[in-house]
Formats: structure tokens, sequence, C-alpha cells
């Protein structure tokens, strides 16, 4: 039996990351939503998540921390001094804490939640609401059945990765939570591109969506590189070759670089809370 499925969990914050991850556990993972609760700064989205999954409303984040054993930090990083240094002693030794905020580390939060057992850094993104999501996470105290218990709570998200604080998680965030939209950045160019030649919006965005998710199974059922896969398809002076030689010419690669580099910094800048 997976003893997680024991324990209640709390969601302070119901922004757009912490609804995925409660679908996630909910829709893939078949956890029971009366053992899920939540509390918000409003009202709205709180009430909305709370009609969708039946998930249990608290009125503040001290009634919360009170019910459940696992508390997963949602609010944005600059919040979280304001939300938690109130109510930080609130937290018991049997607490463990899942942090979703951007470049606040171990460190910061455990000065300010000192009792609980165990404190957790997620990096999630969008897709663990279906259960292929990716999930990064580093752990304040080194212990296997601590990283056993992350491992077992997220595996219904997706692919859950262990690393370490700094560069490893930073870099692992940009990839998979911004790459996410780095994605479909790329995505709407593609689309806009078709609709110059005429095809409908709806239509133009079902290309590219078919294109994208087709590429992407190709590339998880196979063991070849993205270069080997990518020769696949750009046979030697073709059409495909001649996009990507202008492509590379235009140093797209140089400008993705600068924009994931842009976003690690972001990451430093979101941890200083002073």
């Amino acid at each position: 039996m997976n003893l997680t499925r024991a324990l209640k969990f709390g969601f302070i914050g119901t922004g757009n990351m912490s609804q995925s991850i409660i679908h996630g556990l909910i829709d893939v993972g078949k956890w029971d939503p009366k053992k899920i609760f939540v509390s918000n700064r409003s009202a709205g989205k709180q009430d909305r998540i709370v009609a969708d999954l039946g998930v249990q409303p608290c009125r503040s984040n001290e009634e919360l921390i009170d019910k459940v054993d696992v508390v997963f930090l949602c609010m944005k990083p600059q919040d979280l001094v304001a939300a938690i240094e109130p109510i930080g002693l609130s937290f018991e030794a049997y607490h463990r804490v899942f942090s979703l905020l951007a470049g606040v580390n171990l460190q910061t939060l455990r000065n300010l939640i000192p009792s609980a057992q165990s404190i957790v850094r997620l990096a999630p993104n969008l897709t663990v609401r279906f259960g292929t999501g990716v999930v990064g996470y580093c752990v304040d105290r080194v212990d296997f059945g601590q990283e056993q218990f992350v491992e077992d709570l997220l595996s219904p998200l997706g692919k859950v990765i262990k690393v370490q604080e700094g560069d490893e998680l930073n870099s692992l965030t940009v990839a998979t939570s911004s790459g996410v939209g780095f994605l479909f950045e790329i995505m709407s160019y593609m689309q806009d591109w078709l609709e110059d030649y005429g095809f409908e919006a709806e239509q133009a965005r079902d290309m590219i969506i078919e294109t994208t998710a087709g590429a992407a199974e190709l590339a998880k059922k196979s063991s070849l590189t993205f270069e080997e896969l990518q020769n696949q398809v750009a046979s030697k002076k073709g059409m495909t070759a001649a996009g990507l030689w202008s492509i590379r010419e235009n140093q797209m690669e140089r400008i993705l670089r600068i924009g994931f580099e842009k976003a690690m910094l972001k990451a430093t800048e979101l941890g200083k809370l002073e």
C-alpha cells in the first residue's frame, strides 16, 4: 500500500501550477479530493477548483496547516514572507513542506519554517495535469525515506527527477517548465506563418499541434539523437535542409540560449525576497 494516500494535503495558493498538480493527483493518480485542502488569498480561484474537483476549502492558511500533513507552497515568491512568517510556528514536526516558489532556496524556507519534518523544492511543468509532465526536486536533508516519499507522491504527474539545488534545479526549470512556454512561442510563429498562406486559424493550430505531438512521440519511441532524427527529415539539398540552413545562419541557437540564460537570471532575482 502507498502510505502517502493515508495523508492529507494542503495547497496554499490555487494558481495555474497548483491547479495542474491537483488535477494530476486526482485525475491521473486517483487521489481522494476529500483529502486535499486549498486556501487562496482571493476567493474566486479557490471557489472554482472546489466546485470543479470537490477539494476542501479553508478560510485561512493557518486552518489549512492545522488540517493537513503535507503543505504545498504555491503563492508567488514575493508573497511568501507575508503569507508564512506570521504562521511559521504553526508548522509541526510531522509536516512535510513542498515549495513551488521559483528561486527561493531551501535555507530561506527552513528559516521561515524551522519545525517542519522536511522541506522539498519542486520544479513542475503544466503538463503534470495529464500525467505527462516533468517534476524536478531537491531536498533539504538527505534521507532515502524522504526521497522515496517524494517520488511515490509525485509519480502520477510524470517523470520525477532528483537534482541539486542551484544551477541544476534552475536549468531544469528553464528547460522543462519555462520550456513549455518557449515551445508555445515557436508553435505560434508556425501557426501565424500558415495563416499568412491562407489557412484558417483553427486549422493551422491543429496542424502545428499534431506535428509537434507526432515529433515528440517519434523522439520518445526512438533511441536516435535529435540530430539523427532530424537527418531523417532533412535530405541533402532538400526544402527542409534549406530552411534549417537559414535558421542556423540567423543564429537561432544563440537567440534561444540568451533567452534561457535570461530565465536563469530571473530565477536568482526571484529568490531575493528583501
